[in-house]
């Protein structure tokens, strides 16, 4: 297979076909490849970037022999993806004295930042391609940064590792003890760093593997914080006459969902010599599933809001709420005490229920003025621990008697058990884990804080089993 360090114009016409031309972005490390046809280049904002694989190159990797069009080329004069951009990574792939892989991925990432820094990067990789292009993106997540993949798709990628470098291995070794002229080929084997990584069972697929379960698959671990996860979609394919990488290893840890396999050989799976092949038909519907791509930074504001939202599910497990709220049937009297001990506000009566997990043998009832107030202690130090709270908001007041009430409200907190009696008359906490297993609280001191008042209540000594269970509140 020819190599290309560097893309003479000889190389170039070779790659290059009635319909498309190459064009050198980085010498020997990044190239283009556009129409010849013309073009608005302003409208191509998604960039598909092909990456190949151990013993590969920017040319014969992905044009079949004799073919007049390479894959690239295919996709690029494709008129129904004239909002991509299509480029080709070449890398030093090869026996003698490789980069190792997190080598490749740094020359990778300084391309794309230079020639791409504003554009969705799609990465359409074969054999140890995958690799680099997934530790790309785990890379970002380690240190949680904002990434620009879009969507990888995988072809005979050796997610697993491939057998037949550790079986060369062994063979070069066991066979140099005999017959000398074969030391070099088990020196050779081990030198390569390359080779080293794609072995099943390696220190690098273990970490890769490791981090990409961690923090890709499925959208990641929850436990992870949003920016060092991502949900990228990821289409694997395998070749049923791949002896190279076997299904197994190309698939790992994907379903049916995202595995594709076709009847093509380790080679011939990227070398589509025309638009009706598998291989491309594949390629280009996961361009177009990749489409609808929303930038790092409106995927992580999402994360977050969706992980706040788990973790307080997770917390309080509220399900099957009532909530029934009575006023006074009687005429009110203009001289009545009113609600919260301030004259002219109604009073009413408030019962509520619902199931909830139980974590401790204490559960708080609160009343609280304003958003601030209220926020603070729903979110941050009570969230699990609420049985009831009460919350007045006062922004659409004026501004005057937004304050005056706010101050009145204020005094009656501070007051303690008086303000209480004064905000709640007849409070009860109640806990049930079926009719004839139900329970009183008991309620505890008033502790008065800065805009909230709070009251602890306690569980009798028979019901102390409760703490760990899902029960009703009332």
């Amino acid at each position: 297979m020819p190599k290309i360090p560097t893309f003479s114009s000889e190389v170039r016409l070779l790659m290059e076909s009635a319909s498309s031309r190459l064009e050198i972005l980085t010498k020997g490390t990044f190239f283009r490849v556009t129409p010849i046809a013309p073009y608005d280049s302003s409208v191509r904002e998604h960039a598909v970037v092909f990456v190949h694989g151990f013993k590969g190159d920017a040319l014969g990797t992905w044009k079949k022999k004799g073919a007049v069009e390479s894959f690239p080329s295919l996709l690029a004069t494709d008129p129904d993806l004239v909002d991509h951009g299509f480029y080709i990574f070449q890398y030093r792939a090869r026996f003698l004295n490789p980069q190792d892989i997190d080598s490749v991925v740094a020359q990778l990432k300084l391309a794309i930042n230079q020639h791409l820094k504003k554009s969705r990067i799609v990465f359409l990789a074969h054999s140890m391609g995958g690799l680099v292009s997934m530790r790309y993106l785990g890379s970002y997540l380690e240190e949680g940064r904002a990434h620009p993949v879009g969507g990888i798709l995988l072809y005979g990628c050796p997610m697993s590792g491939v057998e037949w470098v550790k079986y060369a291995r062994t063979f070069g070794y066991l066979a140099g003890l005999k017959f000398s002229p074969f030391r070099w080929l088990g020196s050779l084997l081990n030198a390569n760093k390359q080779l080293r990584a794609l072995t099943t069972g390696s220190e690098f697929l273990d970490r890769l593997n490791n981090d990409w379960i961690k923090r890709v698959v499925n959208g990641g671990h929850h436990e992870l914080n949003a920016e060092q996860r991502a949900w990228v979609p990821v289409r694997v394919v395998s070749g049923n006459d791949d002896w190279v990488v076997k299904k197994s290893s190309a698939r790992a840890f994907y379903s049916s969902i995202d595995w594709i396999e076709l009847p093509e050989d380790h080679r011939s799976l990227v070398k589509p010599a025309a638009r009706d092949e598998q291989s491309y038909a594949i390629a280009k519907t996961f361009l177009a599933d990749c489409r609808n791509w929303l930038s790092p930074s409106v995927l992580t504001g999402l994360r977050e809001h969706m992980d706040d939202i788990s973790r307080l599910h997770q917390k309080t497990r509220v399900s099957n709420q009532t909530f029934d709220l009575v006023f006074e049937a009687k005429p009110f009297a203009q001289d009545h005490e009113g609600a919260f001990g301030l004259p002219g506000h109604r009073p009413f009566d408030l019962q509520c229920s619902y199931r909830r997990f139980i974590k401790s043998d204490s559960l708080l009832m609160a009343f609280s003025i304003g958003p601030l107030a209220f926020e603070s202690f729903f979110k941050k130090e009570f969230d699990d621990q609420i049985a009831f709270l009460h919350g007045i908001r006062l922004e659409a007041l004026a501004p005057k008697e937004s304050q005056e009430m706010s101050a009145q409200l204020q005094s009656i907190i501070l007051s303690g058990e008086t303000g209480w009696a004064r905000l709640f008359d007849n409070v009860r906490v109640n806990l049930s884990a079926q009719i004839t297993d139900k329970h009183e609280l008991l309620p505890g001191p008033v502790d008065p804080k800065n805009g909230v008042a709070i009251r602890r209540f306690s569980f009798p000594q028979e019901a102390k089993h409760f703490v760990g269970r899902e029960l009703l509140s009332t």
